[in-house]
């Protein structure tokens, strides 16, 4: 699992149409793509092919409502873990939130544990 802050793009910038997605419970299922936070749009190369790795996260914990261009802080499982892709999923790594070719946000990683934090 990995803490993160998070700020979802507005529409005009290319992002969501609405932002009332649920950030708990593992229901939001993107991917994330560590580099460059400024980037928007997937890399596709010929033949329609992505050449990017996208990194399977699920939502565990998040604001219930949000406002676009607002930092957000945010907990996501890994899905895959301990596969490799994931090591580049570190504190002060930053990313894009992928859903599919579409880059919905940007954040960065405050946090990474592999055990589940005890209260």
């Amino acid at each position: 699992m990995v803490d993160a802050l998070l700020t979802f793009l507005s529409q005009a910038e290319g992002g969501r149409s609405h932002l009332n997605i649920q950030l708990r419970g593992l229901k939001y299922r993107p991917h994330i793509v560590v580099g460059d936070p400024s980037q928007r749009h997937a890399i596709i190369v010929e033949g329609n092919r992505l050449v990017e790795s996208y990194c399977g996260v699920a939502f565990s914990g998040g604001p219930t409502k949000m406002e676009a261009n607002q930092q957000y802080p945010v907990t996501m499982m890994l899905m895959y873990w301990p596969h490799p892709i994931y090591d580049v999923v570190v504190p002060g790594a930053r990313f894009t939130l992928r859903e599919g070719p579409m880059v919905a946000a940007f954040g960065e990683i405050t946090r990474r544990w592999t055990q589940p934090q005890l209260p």
